[in-house]
């Protein structure tokens, strides 16, 4: 009788316990992907500048332009598109640079990108470019000097 009654509640925990499981990953997962992630596009123009378009459409964040005064080299013309949804090892190559530092736990997560000789970071709250930091502002444009250097210019 006795050993009945520890199996029945050994499967009430067991049962218990898996259904909390279940319900707490379905929670948090939903949470985690509610907000899309960061798209960008990279565009190399017949000049060899790069501009760089970031988004995030479910917070309404941008789009911001970002224009390289300088020329890239050994970059061929084109436009890529990229959304940063899913985890990978970093650093990773993106069109003309590289990804060195991404969080996407919690969509949109953060994104570091050195790209064109700077670090861009992206963040819920703001983009910063080096060392200068320009809130979400709807559509705007930055241009990024050849020494680093940024300037909003619309």
């Amino acid at each position: 009788m006795n050993r009945d009654r520890l199996s029945r509640h050994l499967l009430i925990a067991f049962l218990a316990a898996l259904t909390l499981y279940v319900v707490g990953y379905w929670f948090i997962e939903s949470r985690r992907t509610v907000d899309a992630p960061w798209q960008t596009a990279f565009t190399v123009d017949a000049d060899h500048r790069l501009t760089l378009e970031i988004s995030e459409p479910s917070l309404k964040l941008g789009p911001v332009v970002i224009q390289f005064a300088a020329p890239v080299t050994n970059a061929p013309l084109s436009r890529t598109e990229m959304a940063f949804n899913q985890p990978r090892p970093v650093p990773f190559d993106v069109p003309v640079g590289q990804c060195i530092f991404q969080d996407t736990t919690f969509l949109p997560g953060t994104v570091v990108l050195h790209v064109g000789g700077v670090d861009i970071q992206m963040l819920p709250r703001a983009l910063t470019i080096v060392s200068n930091e320009f809130p979400w502002h709807g559509t705007q444009a930055i241009e990024v000097q050849a020494d680093g250097s940024s300037r909003r210019l619309r």
